[in-house]
């Protein structure tokens, strides 16, 4: 199981991915059904995978990685 951390707290270093494209579809998913699947960082606090999910609760308001 995770630990809630402060969305703030994650750091998104140097990324393979440029655009992220549209992700209000996603949030507007997220809203709806919920995450299914959470971002996944480093126990440092550094992003692995999710960087659409973490933009996607950031634009819907989240404060705490669920």
């Amino acid at each position: 199981m995770h630990k809630a951390i402060p969305i703030a707290a994650i750091r998104v270093g140097k990324r393979h991915r440029k655009d992220l494209g549209n992700i209000r579809p996603l949030a507007r998913s997220i809203q709806e059904i919920g995450l299914l699947h959470p971002v996944v960082i480093r126990p440092d606090g550094v992003l692995i995978a999710g960087e659409r999910r973490l933009g996607a609760v950031k634009l819907l308001g989240w404060n705490k990685r669920a």
